[in-house]
């Protein structure tokens, strides 16, 4: 799924079951996966494994972004 998030977005932590794919495409966001933080722009690709808290902050340029749906674990 294409997401473009508006600038200074902050996704709360939360956590599920499935495994997700991030691919950044442009602009930046910070995830927080468990307490490390991973800076990500264009090109980057990140796997948050299922069960892991996770949260986010979009930079004040906005970010878009493929999500992955439900990848097995």
């Amino acid at each position: 799924m294409y997401f473009s998030v508006p600038a200074g977005f902050v996704y709360p932590k939360h956590k599920h079951p499935e495994i997700k794919l991030l691919v950044f495409l442009d602009g930046n966001m910070d995830v927080d996966v468990e307490g490390e933080i991973f800076r990500c722009g264009p090109r980057d690709r990140l796997l948050i494994p299922g069960n892991k808290e996770h949260a986010a902050t979009v930079s004040m340029r906005g970010c878009n972004f493929f999500w992955s749906e439900k990848l097995p674990t």
